[in-house]
């Protein structure tokens, strides 16, 4: 009986490990450019045996597909598009849109569309402390109504014209700098707590002069509350969204991995999102090319044991290839999903692609 038992204890792990896995990979807009790349996308992702293609929509405040709304494009032929998702159904792979939020432009220079969200936006605009477009480049307020208009609209038009299985939010969040504000964010705090935040942003030790260290703490606390809340109001009301285009459409998010540097920093309560159904699942993009935080962030999901919807992001950029199946490894013996950054990436490193092609990556 005891043999039995570890027999069928063994059979259910194994099963588990071979069958009930859904990988994923990133696939960065520049892939879409011939028929044999669209075909080299999807016998990657069966190679890989990845069951979902993440594939970039919306950058940079541009769209990748041909559209009707007035939004800027860029030119991507319709019937190798057409093609991508024949080839997937056909082969049982999910394709979820990935579309960037926040960010959405990364020169000095403002874009020269005029029909750019740039421009539709002005009020929105996020404005770091000091002033330092260079570090990661434009980023809105996350509750702006047109960004949140056009990325639903988007979202709509996709999946009138395609096959998705889910949306994928990507830089949804706010920027690096830990000191940033907007006329927008300016105004809205003003209104509900008497301060314009600038004031205590751009010049902390004078503020703690005049009003104490107390009323500084207070303003800390109630501003990044009022920034969290912004965020998951956002999510809120995509959720719905895209619940009324197609209650069947899966929505995720990519998320900082350390849960305490993503609150309190990005702002991403992804914990909260999870556990209160604003999402359908994370992914984590832990990318650290040291090990210990790699792991240490794995293990901080077994203990909020929500491990069920969460996939773990894995770079290919910054470490070697044998460190790349190692962490793909980690991930599987913790029984969590991961998705590899990127196919574009991958497919250039011939090495990489062979070590990932000839193992068996779910042992």
């Amino acid at each position: 009986m005891v043999v039995f038992f570890k027999i069928f204890f063994f059979t259910i792990l194994f099963y588990h490990n071979v069958f009930s896995f859904s990988n994923g990979i990133w696939v960065v807009r520049d892939a879409l450019k011939s028929d044999k790349n669209i075909l080299q996308i999807i016998s990657t992702a069966k190679e890989l045996n990845c069951k979902k293609i993440f594939l970039q929509f919306r950058a940079l405040g541009k769209v990748y597909y041909p559209t009707k709304l007035n939004i800027p494009n860029y030119e991507v032929n319709e019937r190798q598009l057409l093609l991508l998702f024949e080839e997937a159904q056909r082969n049982n792979i999910e394709i979820h849109a990935w579309l960037n939020v926040c960010y959405i432009w990364q020169k000095t220079e403002p874009p020269k569309q005029i029909n750019h969200i740039y421009y539709k936006s002005i009020l929105s605009k996020i404005e770091t402390i000091p002033d330092n477009i260079k570090s990661e480049g434009y980023f809105l307020h996350p509750n702006d109504s047109a960004n949140l208009s056009e990325l639903i609209a988007v979202i709509k038009e996709i999946k009138t014209k395609y096959n998705i299985s889910g949306v994928h939010l990507d830089y949804f969040r706010y920027p690096k700098d830990e000191k940033h504000t907007s006329k927008r964010a300016r105004t809205e705090f003003l209104i509900k707590y008497g301060l314009d935040p600038l004031l205590p942003l751009s010049n902390p030790k004078e503020f703690v002069q005049n009003r104490g260290y107390k009323s500084y703490q207070y303003f800390q606390n109630k501003y990044h509350e009022y920034l969290r809340n912004e965020l998951n109001s956002a999510l809120v009301y995509i959720r719905e969204q895209t619940h009324l285009i197609d209650e069947n459409l899966k929505l995720s998010v990519a998320v900082k991995p350390d849960m305490v540097t993503s609150k309190h920093r990005f702002m991403q309560d992804w914990l909260s999102w999870i556990k209160n159904d604003l999402c359908d699942f994370v992914v984590l993009m832990n990318y650290n090319p040291k090990m210990p935080k790699f792991v240490n962030n794995i293990k901080m999901l077994k203990e909020i044991n929500l491990d069920s919807k969460v996939m773990v992001g894995i770079a290919t950029y910054n470490i070697k290839p044998a460190e790349v199946l190692q962490r793909i490894n980690i991930v599987n013996n913790y029984f969590n999903e991961w998705v590899l950054f990127s196919y574009n990436y991958i497919i250039k490193n011939k090495y990489l692609f062979s070590l990932l092609k000839n193992r068996d990556l779910q042992k």
